[in-house]
């Protein structure tokens, strides 16, 4: 793709985790991004070639229009705020004078099933915005991933680097978690906004272990012996009834014990992929 026909790409959530990430992906892929942020934001560092445009998602169609005039792939990476505001947001996407060449939303999760996030209001109400969208006709991409690899080696999914110790669902000792750094992620997403046309999903995995091989690691860079604990249905049960991260914890570890991981439109870009080995060096070093 040359100069002349990149994608004008707006990015919504720079100043955040995800989003910063995909800043920097982007800026170090050249792409043509804007960043849309609130009035009141902390940007963070930004080169000469990057534009920055005001834009609340609460603002009104004309607001939102201006400060999208030009854009042809619309990144968001904000967390959600509120569902009334959220669809009225769509709303204004659906009516652009000029409609978006794609949208991807915030996302970023798991393949999970309908019966898998039937207790995960948070992920239900990202899902609901999705089949909204494209109810209005605007052309969605979503974007789904690995477990993030920042939560893998945490009570998150059960394991506890310091005490040695991992409390698995099922089968996980031996059934493989897929994982995807943000900054695998993100070069990812950059890539796939940049693309001549964009398909309507994507999955982006970069590695995958399994709670032995987890366990392995924790004990080769450690030098501890690793008990590995049984995570029982009556807990999770329990996790997932009490709400929030406790039952997208919880259904993230069920789903790993019972090794359901579809991939939809794997897409493999051109960065540099970590393993467990160094996931686990890294935790440490930053922990000791």
């Amino acid at each position: 793709m040359t100069n002349t026909t990149k994608p004008t790409i707006g990015l919504i959530g720079a100043s955040g985790l995800l989003g910063s990430a995909l800043l920097k992906a982007l800026t170090t892929q050249h792409a043509k991004v804007i960043v849309l942020h609130r009035p009141s934001s902390k940007l963070p560092a930004l080169d000469a070639e990057t534009q920055t445009r005001p834009l609340d998602i609460g603002d009104s169609e004309a607001e939102v229009h201006k400060a999208l005039e030009g854009i042809d792939v619309l990144i968001n990476a904000s967390s959600r705020t509120d569902p009334a505001v959220d669809a009225a947001f769509l709303s204004h996407l659906a009516n652009l004078p000029k409609p978006l060449k794609a949208y991807i939303p915030s996302d970023f999760s798991l393949n999970f099933t309908p019966d898998e996030i039937r207790d995960v209001a948070f992920i239900q109400g990202k899902e609901a915005l999705i089949a909204r969208a494209r109810e209005l006709g605007i052309p969605t991409t979503t974007v789904h991933n690995g477990t993030f690899e920042s939560f893998v080696l945490s009570p998150f999914t059960g394991i506890d680097i310091a005490a040695g110790t991992l409390t698995l669902y099922g089968d996980a000792e031996d059934r493989a978690l897929p994982i995807t750094s943000l900054a695998y992620l993100a070069a990812a997403v950059a890539e796939i906004a940049q693309l001549p046309t964009l398909k309507a999903e994507y999955t982006v995995v970069e590695y995958s272990a399994t709670g032995r091989e987890i366990a392995a690691a924790i004990e080769s860079a450690g030098g501890k012996k690793v008990v590995i604990k049984s995570f029982t249905p009556e807990e999770a049960a329990a996790a997932k009834a009490a709400g929030g991260v406790e039952a997208l914890s919880a259904a993230v570890r069920v789903k790993w014990g019972k090794g359901q991981w579809p991939e939809p439109g794997a897409y493999t870009p051109s960065a540099p992929k970590r393993d467990i080995t160094k996931a686990v060096q890294d935790a440490l070093d930053k922990s000791g």
